[in-house]
């Protein structure tokens, strides 16, 4: 009987290791499946989170060089309107002095040949 018992309770020990030792090797492989599955998730996550701030970098940095663009050609047209309206103002000024010694010129011119007879008026 002794024996038997004995026998039983190495078996039972036997199976019970061996069932343990299995079960363990089980559930560090399905830990690791786990800790493997995970971290090439946190890496593709990590790795498109990358992707998504680098894209935004590069949007803000287009809005900024398109902003800065429109910004330049902005100051460029006003100093060119600046220009423009400097050299037609100056224009306006000569055309004006131009009439103001033509009509000048036209009344001296006039007198000479209201005085004189002898000139021929011809149209301008």
């Amino acid at each position: 009987m002794i024996e038997r018992h004995q026998f039983f309770l190495e078996t039972f020990t036997e199976n019970m290791t061996t069932q343990y030792t299995k079960f363990m090797a089980s559930m560090t492989e399905n830990h690791m499946s786990f800790l493997q599955t995970f971290t090439a998730a946190q890496v593709q996550q990590n790795a498109d989170l990358q992707g998504a701030i680098t894209e935004q970098h590069r949007k803000a940095s287009e809005q900024q060089r398109i902003y800065l663009d429109v910004q330049r050609r902005t100051q460029e047209e006003l100093l060119m309107e600046q220009k423009l309206t400097r050299a037609t103002v100056q224009n306006l000024l000569s055309t004006k002095r131009e009439r103001s010694f033509t009509l000048e010129i036209d009344e001296h011119a006039l007198r000479r040949i209201q005085d004189n007879p002898a000139y021929t008026v011809r149209p301008m």
